[in-house]
């Protein structure tokens, strides 16, 4: 499953049906996502841009779709209202998002939602572009 783009029945089929060599699919990342998503800066980054990287991962196989879920809903912005006009484009700091979702899932003894967040802040300091002190 791509993030935000396809379904995970769709996505199996695809990868089943694809039978392309090791090389050909990196030559193929490497057209699609020029280097730049190696490392990222998760602090100044667009929805899109997460959203792009995220998918990256999952293709490459360096994320699961269960490590990318977290990374699915922080690309989204959907106020309480329900009126959303998606500016994919605006630089977030993601690092803070997933700071207030840790404090919430604390606070409300979800232990589910904050074992995904700390896999998620694991995975963004592990590619940030440079580094953060974040303390969970």
């Amino acid at each position: 499953m791509l993030v935000n783009s396809v379904s995970p029945s769709i996505y199996i089929q695809k990868k089943i049906s694809s039978q392309k060599t090791e090389s050909s699919q990196v030559e193929v990342n490497q057209t699609v996502f020029p280097s730049n998503f190696t490392t990222v800066d998760f602090t100044n980054m667009s929805r899109q841009d997460l959203r792009d990287w995220s998918n990256e991962q999952i293709k490459s196989g360096k994320m699961t779709l269960d490590d990318a879920s977290p990374f699915m809903f922080m690309s989204l912005d959907i106020p309480v209202s329900g009126d959303y006009n998606l500016n994919l484009n605006k630089k977030v700091d993601f690092f803070s998002i997933v700071e207030n979702g840790l404090d919430g899932a604390k606070s409300n003894h979800d232990l589910t939602s904050l074992k995904l967040l700390e896999k998620a802040l694991n995975i963004m300091k592990n590619n940030q572009k440079n580094n953060v002190d974040i303390t969970t």
